[in-house]
């Protein structure tokens, strides 16, 4: 099971890596990225214990604005900085199990993946 929420952080960094292409997105769409994309920044900070260090770092450093960034990337990224930190912050950090955060990151990997399906 960490295998696979191993896995699917890998590919959800990935994703996060890559400029989404918004202009193949419907308004519709875009509203269901940002609460997603909210949720796993707090999932991550609230499984992060059960990642090796170096998956770690690598999400966070996701975090870390470029030096040339634009207004509205230093919010959104300081808003996804606050969704990971309240998920590390949280009561369930506590008490989550490896098998839950790998069902949750299972979970949001299948919503990313129906709402790119849908701008196909």
């Amino acid at each position: 099971m960490l295998g696979l929420s191993i896995a699917l952080s890998g590919a959800l960094l990935i994703q996060s890596q890559t400029p989404a292409p918004t202009d193949d997105l419907t308004p519709a769409q875009v509203e269901q990225v940002v609460p997603l994309l909210m949720q796993t920044f707090k999932t991550f900070g609230s499984c992060e214990q059960f990642f090796p260090p170096e998956v770690a770092q690598q999400f966070r450093a996701q975090l870390a604005a470029p030096k040339d960034a634009d207004v509205a990337t230093l919010m959104v990224l300081g808003l996804l900085e606050e969704a990971y930190e309240r998920g590390q912050e949280s009561p369930e950090a506590e008490t989550l199990t490896r098998e839950e955060c790998s069902t949750a990151l299972k979970n949001l990997q299948t919503t990313a993946t129906d709402i790119q399906s849908t701008a196909d």
